[in-house]
């Protein structure tokens, strides 16, 4: 690792904007080097992850977590916001465990459910038009048959006999 690509983390570590507005003037393919965003994200410093963001940093880059992981681990919702109003983050990218940014949210789910924060992905089980078999998930939720017979019919829903 060179000598700037150290201080470049360093500062990232340490939190310190100017420091690292500086190496950017020096260097600015520095914000491509994935871990000084991780770092901001996870420190929840606004300032360090809007101009890294800005200089190019790409805020969808995994190295387990992606930068909206780590914000949303450490609980910083400035900066869960920031990345998906700002710059696009994909609150549907699922970590090295199959987990998305919103598992670790500890606070109000509005952060991630607001109008293209893409929260549902091909694989999520997030909001869908309906469900297809509504009566299933009582089915799951009652008793089970050895405490008494469920009288319930399964019957096609309406979407059923809709073309595709």
């Amino acid at each position: 690792m060179d000598p700037l690509e150290r201080d470049w983390l360093r500062c990232a570590a340490l939190g310190d904007a100017p420091a690292l507005r500086h190496l950017l003037l020096q260097d600015p393919t520095l914000a491509s080097r994935k871990t000084a965003l991780h770092w901001a994200a996870k420190q929840g410093r606004l300032e360090t992850v809007d101009m890294m963001a800005r200089a190019g940093a790409d805020v969808n880059f995994r190295s387990g977590y992606t930068a909206l992981h780590l914000a949303a681990l450490h609980g910083h919702a400035h900066i869960v916001q920031l990345l998906i109003d700002n710059y696009g983050a994909k609150a549907n990218i699922r970590d090295y465990h199959g987990k998305m940014a919103v598992h670790y949210w500890t606070g109000s789910t509005d952060v991630f459910n607001k109008p293209g924060s893409q929260s549902g992905g091909k694989w999520s089980r997030g909001r869908r038009g309906g469900q297809r078999y509504p009566q299933f998930s009582s089915l799951l939720l009652s008793r089970s048959r050895s405490q008494g017979l469920l009288n319930m019919e399964l019957a096609p829903s309406p979407q059923d006999s809709q073309p595709l």
